[in-house]
């Protein structure tokens, strides 16, 4: 859970992930811009080892008595009430597919 404490932000202007740390701690400490979104990490991986992010869209295979059935699904990772909300039991059942900023389309119908 080392990553836990990582963030990213949405520039919406540039259209672009910040990682860098410094800048990061230059929007949190000048007052955030209201163009950036900051996300944080879960300090999840998903199955191919990629850190889960607030804001990315997994694919997470349907379980039925915690057996794949073959089917999946698509969500948001999101922060809500102090905890993140995915729909998974074990991140190695979790896919990162995209961002909702990039790749929206992902979850529609």
């Amino acid at each position: 859970m080392q990553d836990r404490f990582k963030f990213r932000a949405w520039d919406s202007i540039a259209k672009e992930y910040i990682f860098d740390s410094y800048a990061l701690y230059e929007l949190f400490v000048n007052d955030i811009d209201n163009s950036y979104q900051v996300e944080q990490c879960t300090g999840l991986k998903d199955k191919n080892g990629k850190l889960i992010y607030e804001g990315d869209i997994v694919e997470v295979p349907v379980l039925y008595n915690g057996i794949p059935t073959g089917k999946k699904q698509r969500c948001k990772v999101y922060y809500k009430h102090g905890a993140f909300n995915i729909y998974a039991v074990k991140s190695e059942y979790l896919k990162v597919i995209g961002n909702i900023h990039e790749n929206s389309e992902l979850l529609e119908g």
